[in-house]
C-alpha cells in the first residue's frame, strides 16, 4: 500500500505526478475534521497497517461514545496507540478479534463500538464500507465504470 498523507482537502494531495505513481485498483481518501485527537500530521487518515502478513488501511468519520473503556481495555491488552484519533481503536480491535469468516470477524469488531460512525476499510483486496447500526453517519455506495465507491 502507498500512502499520500497532506494537511488539507483530499483533491489538494492528488496532482498529476502523484496519480501518475499509483499502482492498483482500490484506494481511499479521506479529509479530516478534528474533533477528536488533534490535528497533528500522525492522525491523518487512512490508517494503514500490516496484520497477519496482510495490508489494512481505513477511513473513518464520527465520534465513538466507549472510547475510553476501549482505550483502557485495549490497552491493559497490551495495544500501544500510535494517534490520538478514535478511529484507530477499529485497527486494534481487529487485530485482537478473532478472525476467520470476513462478515463474522467484521461482526464482532462492530458490535464492541457504540456510537455514530461510518468507515471504509481496505484488507488485502476487499474494500469495505460500514456504518453505525443506528445509521448516524452517512455511507453512500456508487458505480464508477465497473468499480464501485464509497463517500462519507
Amino acid at each position: 500500500m502507498y500512502a499520500v498523507k497532506k494537511d488539507g482537502l483530499a483533491v489538494d494531495s492528488f496532482d498529476e505526478g502523484t496519480i501518475a505513481k499509483l499502482k492498483g485498483h482500490t484506494a481511499i481518501a479521506h479529509t479530516r475534521y478534528s474533533t477528536t485527537g488533534g490535528s497533528h500530521v500522525k492522525n491523518i487518515q487512512p490508517i494503514i497497517v500490516n496484520h497477519r502478513k496482510k495490508p489494512i488501511a481505513l477511513a473513518h468519520n464520527g465520534n465513538l461514545t466507549n472510547t475510553n473503556e476501549l482505550y483502557a481495555r485495549l490497552e491493559d491488552e497490551g495495544s500501544i496507540f500510535q494517534t490520538s484519533m478514535d478511529s484507530e481503536i477499529f485497527v486494534h480491535l481487529l487485530a485482537k478479534t478473532p478472525n476467520g469468516d470476513m462478515a463474522q470477524w467484521l461482526s464482532r469488531v462492530f458490535t464492541q463500538v457504540e456510537g455514530a460512525y461510518s468507515l471504509v476499510l481496505l484488507l488485502g483486496d476487499f474494500l469495505i464500507g460500514a456504518r453505525d447500526p443506528h445509521g448516524f453517519r452517512p455511507l453512500c455506495l456508487g458505480r464508477l465504470g465497473d468499480g464501485y465507491i464509497f463517500g462519507f
